[in-house]
């Protein structure tokens, strides 16, 4: 902004100028003189010069027409405007450096993977000239057959006179004897032998004693040699298979037996 301040504060001076130099041709008069830095040599001496008085001009041919005061306004949105312009080529050539080099990244891709093109076929030619299959000149010559006249003469053929056919009977074939008729033989039954089932032993049960049951159904326990058991568990390969009112239900080796309390399976 102080950069802006400082071009808009020159601008201002040098448009005053001009115009303090443009009123000053208009009324003849001429413009103060500059003044002169001091040097640092130190001060010069003065020197008289005589001072020629200003000449008229003339007005009409030397009037210098002042351009007009650009307001400041103007000049501030200006400033902005230059100051993008060099940003957006910078941009443009920015994108335009990058699609060239996408573009030659793709075409270097493409041709690398690319399959190579099929080697050229090669033919070989031999040397046998071509037949000539000039067709033949066609004739211009017409031919008319000649005319001819045919008579038919019935012909009377003599066949010869067939002779008597002989035929031959054969002598009749002697009768053959016949097969001794044979005797029906008794069909033959198979009994299928009995089924022996084998002899099952006897389940012999360990000794189990009860003596008291608590609950019943599937959720109550008895007191089996001392021990107090549930629905489901075993005692010596006994499963005890539920709990009734006053025993309970045992599962050995496929049989089933209902223990009462006070009583033994050993009995």
């Amino acid at each position: 902004m102080s950069l802006i301040q400082e071009a808009l504060r020159r601008q201002q001076a040098e448009a005053a100028k001009q115009a303090a130099a443009a009123a000053q041709q208009q009324s003849g008069t001429p413009p103060p003189p500059a003044p002169e830095k001091p040097s640092e040599k130190g001060p010069e001496k003065l020197s008289l010069k005589k001072v020629q008085p200003a000449q008229p001009q003339e007005q009409k041919n030397n009037v210098t027409e002042t351009p007009p005061a650009v307001p400041p306004d103007t000049q501030q949105a200006e400033t902005p405007k230059r100051k993008l312009v060099p940003g957006v080529v910078g941009v443009a050539a920015l994108a335009l450096l990058i699609v060239g080099c996408l573009a030659w990244l793709a075409f270097y891709l493409w041709k690398t993977m690319s399959p190579p093109p099929p080697p050229p076929a090669t033919t070989t030619t031999t040397g046998v000239a071509p037949a000539s299959t000039a067709p033949p000149p066609a004739s211009t010559t017409t031919t008319i057959p000649p005319q001819t006249t045919t008579t038919t003469v019935p012909q009377t053929v003599s066949q010869p006179e067939s002779k008597p056919e002989v035929v031959v009977v054969a002598p009749p074939p002697p009768p053959q004897p016949e097969p001794p008729a044979t005797q029906a033989q008794p069909a033959v039954t198979i009994v299928p032998a009995p089924k022996v089932e084998p002899t099952r032993q006897p389940v012999v049960w360990p000794s189990l004693t009860l003596t008291g049951v608590m609950g019943r159904g599937n959720r109550g326990s008895a007191i089996i040699n001392g021990e107090v058991v549930g629905v489901g568990e075993v005692v010596k390969g006994v499963k005890i298979a539920g709990i009734g009112d006053q025993g309970v239900h045992l599962e050995y080796q496929g049989e089933k037996r209902f223990l009462k309390i006070g009583g033994t399976t050993g009995d």
